[in-house]
């Protein structure tokens, strides 16, 4: 299964120096293309608004990332 939080806005500062000429906008998901991956507590993927988009109209299930982990738990 392939799962897409919430799009939130970060901090520039937040945000690595390659990654901002997409914007502050971004969400997390759960598989897809392993150049895009992130490590950290949960091992991820940063996603834009518009590949947001793309990845539910794929079949992403939107969900709270907090409820995701509560139910991983």
């Amino acid at each position: 299964m392939i799962y897409v939080d919430k799009i939130r806005s970060y901090p520039k500062e937040m945000i690595s120096y390659g990654a901002k000429k997409f914007g502050t906008d971004w969400c997390h998901l759960w598989g897809c293309d392993r150049s895009w991956f992130q490590r950290g507590v949960l091992e991820h993927y940063d996603l834009t608004p518009s590949m947001r988009e793309k990845a539910v109209e794929a079949g992403a299930i939107p969900t709270n990332l907090r409820e995701w982990f509560r139910k991983k738990s």
